[in-house]
């Protein structure tokens, strides 16, 4: 704008005229935003034009014709928009808004020099992803500081379309916030982060993806500090997903009509690490947690009983620290379980401390408990439990001890329950003497009763000490 002489004319009735020249009068089609200054309010505030004000937000509508604004406010999802909304992207601007409607897109991306830090929906918009193999709806490529809201981002496949599409994903990200989300129908995750730091999720809704939050780490690194906070996850096998993670803490989530009977899944799930979870919210899944070698800390959980039981197994090397879990006043504390080689299992905690399901072991140091029940074969010497040959007859540094208590038959009946201890092939009856019910032939701990005088249910209760 051409700087001079400031000229004040006063025109006194309709007949004024002015005639004259004068300069340093700017031409029309030199005022516009570029030429006009603004200053801030405040102290040390810095004059910049409008212009660079008004670029520093725009909307996405400022890139998309007249017939895409009205196929988006329709919501018909015949034109792909995706150039246009790349473009406000790459604008420059550090904040978008998309105002409200429905956007068909092929995947958008926040590039590694993005100086954008907000992305924002208006009025909950949708963001429709075309399916395709590895299909991701916003990819983060930003190293840090963007925050993401108010939208619904879905995929026009299904769940089961094979073709690994994701709602949000970033990697090797840092210091970024997301919420007001919802995501539906994505093959493989709706919120996929790997090997970040201090995300924060509130407000997020999940339905119908493989997984719904997923947390994992790289072969560099793993997951710290994330937090995910008021967040509803439904109808997904996988609900919340974990691996490894340090400092992970989800606050008043609730999972419903997740988890799997069959194979490995939970609504919560965790692999590795550790996470805090306060105020959990369990109903109507599945399986409602699963964990492998993950320290677990529970706060005010919920949880009602789930199609199949929780699983929360460690089986990393002897004495490694893997953790603890801790619900409610009950630790369970983990730093120094020793496998049981024949079970092959540490410690599983299930519905009734059973592993496998026929039976299991829980390995403190050098002691294992093991549990087992069942039916036994009427009239018929049934052999329970099998002591190795080692423990029994082999080298004396592998002999082990075995105390045991027991019943055979109706539970309430004094003459089926005994109690003692094995060793060296020998079973010894604490009440001195070993009842007709039950012996040790070889290395065989076997009962014997029939229908007509007890009943043929048995169980037995045996804990196995090593010399050390």
């Amino acid at each position: 704008m051409t700087v001079g002489l400031t000229y004040k004319f006063v025109l006194t009735d309709s007949n004024d005229v002015l005639i004259g020249t004068f300069d340093n009068i700017p031409s029309q089609s030199e005022i516009n935003a570029d030429s006009v200054t603004y200053t801030p309010a405040g102290v040390g505030a810095v004059t910049t034009t409008v212009q660079a004000k008004l670029r520093q937000t725009v909307s996405v509508f400022d890139f998309m014709t007249a017939a895409q604004i009205t196929n988006v406010q329709a919501g018909s999802l015949t034109l792909d928009v995706t150039p246009a909304l790349q473009a406000a992207l790459d604008s420059g601007a550090q904040e978008v808004i998309v105002p409200p409607g429905t956007y068909r897109i092929t995947g958008l991306e926040i590039k590694i020099g993005s100086v954008l830090t907000t992305l924002r929906g208006q009025g909950n918009p949708t963001l429709s992803l075309v399916t395709s193999s590895n299909a991701k709806a916003i990819t983060i490529s930003k190293s840090q500081f963007v925050n993401i809201s108010g939208f619904n981002i879905t995929s026009a496949g299904s769940i089961s379309d094979g073709n690994s599409t994701r709602g949000i994903y970033a990697e090797s990200k840092s210091f970024m916030q997301f919420s007001n989300l919802r995501f539906t129908n994505f093959s493989a995750s709706g919120f996929e982060a790997k090997q970040v730091v201090y995300f924060t999720l509130t407000n997020v809704t999940v339905a119908d993806c493989l997984y719904g939050i997923s947390f994992t780490s790289s072969a560099v690194a793993l997951c710290t500090t994330c937090t995910v906070n008021s967040s509803y996850i439904t109808g997904c096998p996988r609900g919340i997903f974990q691996e490894s993670g340090v400092q992970m803490v989800y606050n008043n989530c609730v999972f419903e009509y997740c988890g799997t009977t069959g194979g490995n899944n939970g609504a919560f799930h965790a692999s590795g690490g550790g996470a805090l979870l306060v105020g959990a919210y369990f109903e109507a899944n599945q399986r409602n947690i699963v964990a492998n070698d993950t320290g677990l800390t529970f706060i005010s959980k919920t949880e009602f009983a789930a199609s199949t039981g929780n699983v929360i197994t460690y089986f990393g090397a002897p004495f490694d620290f893997r953790g603890t879990v801790n619900i409610g006043s009950n630790t369970i504390n983990t730093r120094f379980l020793s496998p049981d080689a024949i079970s092959g299992y540490d410690l599983q905690l299930g519905t009734n401390l059973v592993a496998p399901l026929v039976g299991g072991s829980v390995v403190f140091g050098n002691e294992t408990m093991y549990v087992a029940s069942g039916t036994l074969t009427n009239a018929t010497w049934t052999t329970i439990y099998t002591i190795p040959t080692a423990e029994n007859s082999g080298n004396f540094s592998a002999r082990a001890l075995y105390e045991y208590t027991c019943f055979a038959g109706s539970a309430d009946l004094g003459t089926g329950f005994d109690a003692g201890t094995i060793m060296n092939g020998v079973l010894t009856s604490y009440s001195g003497s070993t009842p007709a019910w039950l012996r040790i032939s070889s290395n065989l701990v076997q009962m014997n009763v029939t229908s007509s005088s007890y009943g043929l249910n048995f169980k037995i209760v045996m804990r196995r000490v090593y010399p050390g």
